[in-house]
């Protein structure tokens, strides 16, 4: 059986950052499954002010 890589490895800094190469100043919502997988679903935040 080969070795076949998953996706891209990433790893997280001191303050638990991680950088998410191409997707710059974005907001998402992370959910934490049981299984130890992370979810992030794309978030729009609207103020309560919004008309």
């Amino acid at each position: 059986m080969e070795n076949q890589p998953l996706g891209n490895l990433v790893e997280t800094d001191a303050r638990s950052r991680v950088v998410l190469p191409g997707h710059g100043n974005r907001r998402y919502i992370m959910e934490d499954l049981p299984d130890g997988l992370i979810l992030l679903q794309p978030a729009v935040v609207l103020s309560e002010s919004f008309p």
